[in-house]
């Protein structure tokens, strides 16, 4: 896998992954959020996990099932637009919102 996707907006999926990745890569996010407070997408070097970038992009859940369907697309095509961009190839995906923010599991991996 080339990237590994994460959602900057939910504390336990970001800590899991800053915590495989190890201490440069945490460090590396602190100091890209210290530049920017409210970013779309922060990509920090890969540390620890089998792959070559973690792209960290900021997401939402919405109470609403049509937004919350909108909401992850936006998610998906933001992350691809950036995979391309960077040349990579291969992604991997965590079902956003089935952990904390309790989003149906249906729901997101239908719409992933």
């Amino acid at each position: 896998v080339d990237v590994i996707i994460g959602t900057s907006s939910s504390v336990n999926l970001k800590n899991a992954i800053l915590d495989a990745a190890g201490t440069a890569a945490r460090t590396a996010y602190n100091a890209e959020l210290s530049k920017n407070l409210q970013p779309i997408l922060i990509s920090i070097p890969s540390g620890g996990l089998p792959c070559k970038k973690i792209f960290l992009i900021k997401w939402r859940p919405e109470q609403d099932e049509a937004k919350l369907r909108k909401s992850i697309a936006d998610f998906i095509s933001i992350a691809i637009i950036y995979v391309i961009e960077h040349g990579f190839t291969s992604v991997a995906f965590p079902a956003i919102g089935c952990g904390g923010h309790q989003c149906s599991t249906d729901l997101v991996i239908t719409t992933m």
